[in-house]
């Protein structure tokens, strides 16, 4: 193989570079040790709020003033109703209503059996105490006498007159409160049967949108499926950039340094190249220096020798220095050191690391160019999973679950439409008859409180008897007002209390509790006809779980156990729908070809330059030698004395030949010596630099040749490492922008779209509004009626008691 590498010539080494400089490039740029880095954060994304049951709002009902009244009514009827819930009585009405015995309903509906008792005795007995005490006060028999002489009489008639006004003052308040809860009845009727009938239609449409959301939930993938697009359009020159910083610190130092080695051996080879021509020619003229000075030696030690020369032995020593002072000759040969080195030389490696270093900024586009086709099947893969997510909204077919549900909606709708009607048109008759009788009422509180005032002015006057015989006569007939239309009071009381206080005892109290829940899940507590879970097509599901869990804002997957017919949690699994863009993204490669055969041409261009004994050659004889005269007399200064000498001679031959010595000796040193000089010169700065270079030469190339190995050894594991920690921080990226749309979803399905929590609303608000809004100002109408009524009992009693203190005296002793 090295035989083969010594017959290369400089062009066959560029072309081996034309044709696999890529590979090089990339073997040197993934050799760096990138150390692990921290992946970038993807941003936040955005997806629409939608929230299908924004039309249903919870109903709250403040009783404001109204609030202490509506407890004594709830007091009153716990009273009256303390059993519990009525499970068996109600299982046999409804199921088989001839098996209910009077005998039970009147123990459960004791108290109401005792208030209707007092009612009829109310009705029948008023009437007949008025129609008794009308025939006695027609034959004078009633009124009673009084002794005027009696102590007590005083005490006795203020004591009436102040318990008189005390009972019309209740009755008053009863009257105002009365008048107060008629009204709230009628207004909040109507509304309360609107509002009823537009929640089931506003439920009703939230059911119905559900497939139409899980619609839009399924086109927000679009959302994370752009941003991932985007992303890839620019993944390659991405990658490629982050392969390019995190490689600028350690890469192209090592590039550079590799370069400026190359350059310096390569420089070596020239240096060496001059140092040994300087040191052929110093040899070559070293023979014609030699046998010039011996001639011109020779010639001069003649002429000294004359006796004719005057003073001439003073120069005879530096005539017989004109020798070489430096030898050349000693040096060895360079030409194997030259030879191994040219051959190392026309691998280039300069020029290798050279285009490396300007290859350096095209990696982008390298990476980019690779990356091209595995990008088109990532782009293909999100497609496919976009096509998936429809699908899967598709599947949800929660309308199956939803229709039986939707379908008894619709009917409690037209229900409460139709009976919302019939109640409106009964409330509005029993307004006009509360109504009435309220004035009836305020009518009888009127002539007894004016009575009063004027018997008492009259009493504290004595002054005209007519005023007496007035407030008697205003007394009477509020009397007689009180008997006429009593019965007409308690019917109205009775007829209000009996449906007003049931619907709170019996529906309101254990609708509150549950326990009307708990009744209808009881296995043969409801006939077919009325069995709510076959109406609604539920299978082991209870209403006081469905209850309990809208109420707690669960799914309809959760309330009706869908899992096992829709498993949510599975089809929500990201990795499900992201196996294959995860698959394409691991397959992000990049193609670094069969790098062994270069590495081995850089091998084989280091090892030469270390073999080449370029640091063994003995550079100090060298340097030995330039520590020498060429020639040890200077000439210059020998031609001088020549020339002062020829002035001093008497005889003109001698002092011509005086001169011409002088003259050859400076035609020597102009021509020889001085070509010997310059080369000197030359010689000094190659040795210079060969010498300082040699002393790191062998250092340098081993660590290059180590560096070289490394990265054959090293490149495959590099490189992958590299490629997969920036694949895995865009691929961390990405999957998060999907995990971002799953949790959405999530949140959206669980807590919005497919939440059961407007069923627990919705009914909650009937419960409100049929009882807090209606059957409360309701309950507080008789209530208040019926503490009218009551307290006419007394009203009447303390009238009749007080009306004789109102006349003369002479009438009062009859």
């Amino acid at each position: 193989m090295q035989a083969l590498y010594l017959r290369k010539t400089r062009g066959g080494w560029q072309t081996l570079w034309n044709l696999r400089h890529l590979f090089i490039i990339l073997s040197l740029i993934f050799n760096a040790q990138a150390q692990p880095q921290e992946c970038a954060v993807g941003t936040l994304l955005s997806f629409s709020d939608l929230d299908p049951s924004s039309n249903i709002t919870v109903q709250i009902v403040d009783p404001g003033n109204m609030g202490p009244l509506y407890n004594m009514v709830q007091l009153y009827l716990d009273a009256v109703q303390p059993n519990p819930f009525p499970e068996d009585l109600l299982r046999k009405a409804l199921n088989n209503t001839s098996s209910v015995s009077s005998a039970e309903v009147v123990k459960y509906e004791a108290g109401y059996v005792f208030c209707a008792i007092i009612a009829v005795l109310y009705l029948l007995l008023m009437p007949l105490a008025g129609l008794i005490f009308c025939i006695c006060r027609c034959r004078g028999k009633c009124g009673g006498r009084i002794d005027p002489s009696h102590k007590s009489m005083t005490c006795k008639r203020n004591t009436l007159i102040s318990l008189l006004g005390l009972t019309s003052l209740i009755i008053l308040a009863g009257v105002v409160c009365t008048f107060t809860t008629n009204q709230k009845v009628t207004e909040e009727m109507e509304p309360g049967v609107q509002t009823m009938s537009l929640m089931m239609q506003n439920f009703r449409a939230f059911l119905a949108s559900i497939p139409n959301y899980l619609e839009i939930i399924a086109n927000e993938f679009s959302i994370p499926k752009d941003k991932v697009m985007a992303d890839l359009e620019d993944i390659g020159h991405v990658i490629g950039l982050s392969v390019y910083s995190n490689l600028n610190q350690t890469i192209l130092p090592l590039l550079v340094n590799a370069e400026k080695t190359a350059q310096e051996l390569e420089n070596s080879v020239d240096q060496l190249k001059n140092l040994n021509e300087s040191i052929w020619a110093l040899q070559q003229r070293q023979e014609v220096l030699n046998s010039a000075l011996a001639d011109r030696r020779q010639k001069i030690i003649d002429l000294i020798g004359n006796s004719n020369c005057m003073f001439c032995d003073a120069i005879r020593a530096e005539a017989e220095n004109l020798v070489l002072g430096s030898n050349y000759s000693k040096f060895p040969s360079l030409e194997t050191v030259l030879n191994n080195l040219e051959d190392a030389r026309g691998i280039n490696l300069t020029g290798i690391f050279q285009k490396g270093i300007m290859y350096f900024d095209d990696i982008p586009a390298l990476v980019e160019t690779q990356s091209a086709a595995p990008i088109a099947n990532i782009k293909n893969a999100l497609n496919k999973t976009e096509g998936q997510v429809h699908a899967m909204a598709k599947n949800f077919q929660i309308e199956k679950y939803t229709s039986p549900l939707n379908e008894a909606l619709k009917q409690v709708e037209d229900k409460i439409t139709y009976y919302g009607n019939e109640v409106k048109n009964y409330d509005r008759y029993r307004w006009i008859v509360g109504i009435v009788l309220c004035c009836i009422l305020l009518l009888i509180i009127l002539f007894t409180l004016l009575g009063l005032i004027l018997g008492v002015w009259w009493l504290s006057t004595q002054e005209d008897t007519r005023t007496g015989e007035i407030a008697g006569i205003l007394l009477m007939i509020g009397t007689g007002l009180s008997f006429i239309f009593s019965w007409l009071l308690i019917l109205l009381v009775f007829v209000t209390f009996l449906p007003g206080g049931n619907i709170r005892t019996l529906l309101c109290k254990h609708w509150a509790n549950q326990n009307i829940y708990k009744f209808i899940d009881g296995p043969g507590n409801l006939p077919p006809n009325m069995d709510v879970s076959k109406m609604l097509g539920l299978q082991n599901v209870s209403i006081t779980s469905i209850y309990q869990e809208c109420k707690q804002g669960a799914s309809f997957f959760d309330v009706l156990k869908l899992d096992n017919v829709f498993n949510l949690e599975e089809s929500l699994n990201i990795s499900k729908y992201t196996a294959d863009l995860q698959k394409n993204i691991d397959n992000l490669k990049v193609d670094l070809g069969d790098l062994s055969f270069l590495t081995e041409l850089i091998l084989y261009g280091l090892e030469s330059y270390r073999d080449s004994g370029l640091d063994m050659t003995p550079y100090a004889i060298l340097q030995a030698q330039l520590q020498i005269p060429l020639v040890k007399t200077n000439l210059v200064n020998f031609a001088e004395e020549l020339e002062t000498l020829s002035a001093k001679q008497a005889d003109a031959t001698i002092q011509k030949q005086l001169m011409d010595e002088a003259k050859a000796l400076r035609e020597l040193q102009a021509s020889v010596v001085q070509e010997q000089e310059a080369d000197v010169v030359k010689l000094k700065d190659s040795l210079q630099f060969l010498v300082a270079f040699s002393s790191t030469f062998q250092p340098r190339v081993t660590q290059t040749i180590l560096d070289i190995k490394h990265i054959e050894e090293e490149l495959p594991s590099e490189a992958l490492r590299i490629l997969k920690n920036e694949t895995s921080c865009f691929l961390s990226k990405e999957m998060g922008y999907f995990s971002q749309y799953v949790n959405w979803v999530k949140v959206m399905i669980m807590q919005h779209v497919a939440s059961c929590w407007p069923v627990s609303i919705t009914v909650d608000n009937v419960r409100v509004i049929l009882c807090d809004r209606i059957t409360d100002p309701w309950n507080a109408f008789w209530f208040c009626l019926g503490w009218c009524t009551i307290f006419l009992i007394p009203s009447t009693i303390f009238s009749i008691k007080t009306v004789k203190y109102f006349q003369p005296l002479e009438k009062r002793l009859r």
